[in-house]
């Protein structure tokens, strides 16, 4: 082992007994304290002192979180109708069947459109060979260019009824148009349908989209790509992830919200177009924060505030002082505080309502916060 190795190993061995020897001070300390408190409060005939939770407040690093309200829509969605009038024939689906592109859901009755078929059909195969007829008699001189252009002019016309018949025909079926479920049937078999009578809706439910409206101060920070998660009263214990694919480029001038839109995947369909979902956005930029427990605040009609522990001017009394606090943003279980205390300062933690300035404490325990928080957001 190098010289230098070794005096590495030695520093971390001094480092790590010195803050050993620290937190042995310190806790001694604390204990003392209490000894003193406990019998200097034996000796009055005041109150004996309040057993409390505290813990050190501490800058962490804090992950802004933004919560709105959104509307699950359709990526695809579509009501069938009928394009022409006519009978129901046949129907070929079930309320809420699944169908894959191209099939078809439903016959009119098409007898008329047929038989008029097979009759264009045999007055284009004529045309076709009188056209060839007269092509062969075109070149040996035996007819005009004028008696060929009007046999070539019937072929065309023959044709042409063929395929408008075949167009009608198919105007006849209607045909899912993509891979879907469908919804509520919405007519029978055997029943008289008008020309743009609805018939079946149609949504592609693999994915769907979520919008929702967020402040104009947000704009900054969401961009397309970032990560939503989306949440409702029918996702038992359950959230899903998804991604934002587009962002309105204008701000609403009455609201001043503006809209956002995320793609969600949705293979297990527990989203159905229409459903209130809550949006939670986590962004990306970083900051620092100064945060203290929830449990530690105090809310009155004068407003938030919280208890530290300072000691008594004797130097021997653990008591309480009351402290007006503004604060920021929640997560989870704690709540950033943007003004009223310092870093370092041991905020009561527990037992706040038993509490009043002045009053002589026990401490139960010192803890210290963790950087490692479950966010909990605040309105965009």
């Amino acid at each position: 082992m190098s010289i230098g190795s070794k005096r590495f190993k030695i520093n971390r061995i001094v480092v790590t007994a010195s803050i050993l020897i620290v937190l042995v001070v310190f806790i001694a300390g604390i204990k003392i304290l209490q000894i003193r408190t406990l019998t200097k409060s034996g000796q009055s005939n005041g109150p004996p002192p309040i057993a409390v939770a505290t813990q050190l407040i501490k800058t962490v690093e804090w992950i802004d979180q933004i919560q709105a309200t959104g509307t699950i829509v359709p990526i695809k969605g579509t009501m069938l109708s009928t394009q022409l009038p006519g009978t129901v024939e046949s129907l070929n689906f079930e309320s809420g069947q699944d169908v894959a592109e191209g099939e078809i859901l439903l016959r009119l009755d098409r007898r008329q459109e047929l038989a008029e078929l097979a009759s264009a059909n045999a007055n284009s195969e004529l045309a076709q060979i009188n056209y060839e007829r007269a092509k062969k008699l075109l070149t040996s001189n035996t007819i005009s260019q004028a008696e060929f252009d009007v046999s070539a002019a019937e072929t065309k016309k023959a044709i042409a009824q063929v395929k408008q018949i075949k167009s009608r025909i198919e105007q006849k079926l209607i045909r899912a148009p993509f891979s879907g479920s469908l919804g509520i049937r919405q007519i029978q078999e055997g029943q008289y349908l008008r020309a743009g009578e609805p018939v079946v809706s149609l949504q592609a439910v693999e994915s769907v989209y979520v919008n929702f409206y967020l402040s104009q101060s947000a704009y900054a920070y969401i961009e397309e790509g970032l990560v939503v998660t989306v949440s409702a009263d029918g996702l038992v214990d359950s959230v899903i992830e998804g991604k934002i694919s587009a962002i309105a480029n204008e701000v609403d001038i009455n609201s001043r919200m503006i809209q956002v839109q995320a793609t969600i995947p949705n293979p297990e369909r527990r989203l159905a177009s229409g459903m209130y979902v809550n949006v939670l956005l986590s962004l990306t930029k970083k900051r620092e924060a100064l945060i203290i427990p929830q449990s530690a605040i105090v809310q009155s009609s004068y407003g938030n505030s919280v208890y530290l522990i300072k000691l008594d001017i004797d130097g021997s009394t653990l008591r309480a002082k009351q402290v007006t606090v503004t604060l920021g943003k929640r997560k989870g279980d704690y709540v950033e505080v943007v003004s009223g205390v310092t870093e370092g300062s041991a905020v009561i933690t527990d037992g706040v309502f038993k509490i009043y300035p002045g009053a002589v404490l026990l401490l139960e325990d010192a803890r210290a916060p963790t950087s490692e928080l479950a966010p909990e957001p605040n309105e965009g």
